[in-house]
């Protein structure tokens, strides 16, 4: 005869029912130990799936042991088999647990086991992280881990960043994980179609970086501007203190960036048009040196217009020439000075941004170009545009006409011997300037 059930036997069902629940909450805390230890069990290709099921978590706590499993940091205990970290420490090593951090004490080597890893278990370190970075609470560790994806350009991480896309709320941080993806997207081997939305999300970086060129004249412009007003002016006429001065200040500058932004390259895209080259007969050009030869042009160009067809360009032109009568004039030659070592420093600053797209980019960028713009300057002439554009092509095509036979060394003395043999015979270079306080 069945039987209605009682309402205590529907409590006692009700609570074994939740037995599941009540015993999967804690299971994540619990289950990450484990997932840790796994990376010593096994061989690479176990590794390599516990590195995953790490990542899958989602969980922060396991970055120490990531990183220290990629920087060959991580051990196995042979008393009890636990993976821990350890880092030596004299004769010894100073061990953590890898999931809280509490400091276990010190071993001996020999009781200690590492977890190898490979250059493929490396990378998938790397991916792991950055898909953790790309989860982040941090939005600057969020922002970080889209460039590295960016830099990277590893069609694994799409997955990664569609998923942190659609949960991103920072418009920032959006956008950068939406050109990261596209850069990704344009070295897998998806379909054509991918590839173009890619490129269109890629055609707004460059636009921005475009604009960073105005940004480069304006800002080394007021740079050059507040160095001319604070230390040169005061040395005028006295060519050895202000060489001096302006080397002390280079350093100065360099050792500023360094602190800021480190000593280390920084990697700087080349955008879309400016990548790939071109061959004619046997010789290839590469796009990017094409376009910096035609940036430098219009450059000259423009500087030329300014020199001869604008009040300042008079101005310059005159105090170049005969500060005293120009100053008996009415024209400010302070500023006039001011003024141009900006545009000079300007000018140097777009220079830095051209050469980033074919030199490393580092505190020490343009330092082997000091001696050729010198060759350049006393060969061409002081303050002659024509000379510096006749100096620097016939200097530069010289050079690498001589390269091939005499090597770079070499060819760089040849070139020097004969710009002094040149300045022996017309000292002040090829174009030299006119008037009467110059020639005086």
């Amino acid at each position: 005869m069945a039987t209605r059930p009682t309402i205590f036997s529907l409590f006692i069902l009700f609570t074994l029912s939740l037995f599941p629940i009540l015993a999967a909450q804690p299971a994540h805390a619990d289950e990450l130990p484990a997932l840790v230890d796994a990376l010593a069990e096994g061989g690479f290709n176990q590794r390599a799936q516990a590195i995953d099921a790490l990542a899958a978590t989602g969980d922060a706590r396991v970055v120490p042991a990531l990183e220290a499993l990629g920087e060959g940091d991580l051990y196995e205990r042979k008393a009890d088999s636990k993976v821990v970290i350890a880092k030596r420490s004299g004769s010894v090593y100073v061990v953590t647990d890898p999931v809280t951090g509490e400091n276990l004490g010190d071993l001996a080597k020999g009781a200690l086991k590492k977890v190898k890893v490979n250059n493929r278990l490396r990378r998938s370190v790397r991916d792991a992280l950055g898909g953790l970075q790309l989860r982040s609470k941090n939005p600057t560790d969020r922002l970080a881990a889209a460039d590295k994806v960016f830099k990277s350009k590893d069609p694994e991480a799409i997955p990664l960043l569609d998923a942190a896309i659609a949960a991103e709320e920072d418009a920032a941080v959006k956008t950068a994980m939406l050109e990261a993806r596209a850069v990704a997207v344009l070295a897998s081997d998806l379909d054509d179609t991918a590839k173009t939305g890619a490129i269109s999300v890629l055609k707004a970086r460059s636009d921005r970086d475009a604009r960073s060129i105005l940004l480069a004249f304006l800002v080394a412009g007021a740079v050059g501007v507040a160095i001319e007003r604070g230390i040169i002016r005061w040395l005028y006429g006295r060519p050895l203190e202000t060489l001096l001065a302006t080397w002390g200040i280079s350093l100065a500058l360099q050792q500023t960036v360094r602190s800021i932004f480190g000593p280390t390259n920084k990697e700087v895209g080349n955008p879309d048009f400016m990548s790939g080259a071109f061959e004619i007969g046997q010789m290839t050009i590469t796009y990017n040196r094409l376009y910096i030869l035609v940036f430098a042009m219009v450059v000259l160009a423009a500087l030329m217009l300014v020199m001869k067809k604008t009040p300042y360009g008079l101005q310059m032109r005159a105090v170049t020439q005969n500060r005293t009568m120009a100053g008996a004039m009415g024209i400010r030659t302070d500023w006039v000075d001011a003024l141009t070592f900006g545009l000079g420093s300007g000018i140097a600053g777009i220079a830095g941004v051209a050469l980033s797209q074919i030199d490393n980019v580092s505190p020490n960028l343009g330092q082997s170009y000091i001696i050729d713009s010198f060759m350049v300057v006393v060969f061409g002439g002081v303050g002659n545009l024509w000379g510096t554009l006749v100096g620097a092509m016939t200097l530069g095509v010289a050079n690498k006409f001589l390269e091939p036979f005499a090597g770079a060394v070499l060819g760089k003395i040849v070139v020097l011997v004969f710009i002094i043999l040149f300045i022996q015979k017309k000292p002040r270079g090829m174009f030299a300037l006119k008037g009467r306080a110059v020639e005086a």
